[in-house]
């Protein structure tokens, strides 16, 4: 083959991932995207703010970039979270092939994702509500797991109207600083720093 069918061929591969790439292109312009800070082509995944300390990771297929991701997993509170499952096992049915990423999520949720930078920025955070970063540097003498850079919040207020998220370490070390804090077994009973609901957390991760 000539050096032309081989740009041609090239070409051609290319262009069979461009809505992929348009897609997710779109979605880092116009969302606020948590991770990855910055993706190179080959990664599929993105972890999206919803607003209300709910974040939304999907991972696309790249042979059909234009369906439904099958992977699908909301981060937040139960509150918060379990009417956007529904809307999204209730609404799969609203999902065009024709739409952008974007404009699909927006349609099946029936919310209009938050920007970085927007007015509702504080309410869409997903970073930790004690130490106010996102990621958490290994602790002393560990190694972050599976090559993360280091833990995430993954604990969330369960009220409603708080919803704050948390990394199990700093809440752990919040808590065990609060004198009316009970502990049974592994698992410790507080308030949440902000709204002062019940909320619980393992002290260590089993």
């Amino acid at each position: 083959a000539s050096l032309e069918d081989v740009l041609a061929q090239f070409e051609a591969a290319l262009q069979h991932y461009q809505q992929l790439w348009d897609g997710l292109d779109d979605l880092d312009a116009q969302a606020w995207v948590i991770e990855p800070t910055a993706a190179p082509r080959s990664v599929v995944y993105r972890r999206i703010a919803l607003g209300h300390h709910v974040s939304l990771a999907l991972t696309l297929d790249p042979a059909q970039p234009w369906a439904l991701p099958l992977d699908c997993r909301f981060m937040g509170s139960d509150a918060a979270v379990a009417p956007l499952r529904q809307r999204l096992h209730d609404n799969r049915g609203c999902w065009q092939a024709g739409r952008l990423l974007r404009e699909n999520l927006e349609a099946v949720l029936g919310v209009a994702l938050p920007q970085r930078q927007g007015a509702d920025a504080e309410d869409a955070s997903a970073d930790c509500a004690i130490c106010y970063a996102y990621r958490l540097p290994p602790a002393e003498g560990q190694l972050p797991a599976g090559g993360e850079e280091g833990e995430s919040p993954d604990i969330n207020c369960d009220n409603a109207a708080c919803g704050k998220p948390f990394h199990r370490r700093c809440l752990v070390e919040w808590l065990n600083s609060d004198t009316s804090t009970r502990q049974s077994f592994n698992t410790l009973f507080g308030a949440c720093p902000y709204c002062s609901a019940p909320i619980t957390v393992k002290a260590v991760p089993a």
